[in-house]
């Protein structure tokens, strides 16, 4: 499965297998690769989607 996009706006990237994502999901994604306990990168499969997590 290939990395549809590659975002590089926190600290570490966030990888996303699809193009098709709202843009709720993709700062949710990018408020978890700017935590501490990410080390390497963040995945985000085809089905994601926005949560009641991490606003």
């Amino acid at each position: 499965m290939p990395i549809a996009q590659s975002l590089h706006k926190a600290k570490v990237p966030v990888h996303i297998f699809t193009d098709d994502i709202d843009h709720t999901a993709i700062q949710q994604l990018l408020n978890i690769a700017n935590l501490n306990i990410v080390h390497s990168h963040v995945a985000a499969m085809p089905d994601v989607h926005a949560g009641v997590g991490l606003r």
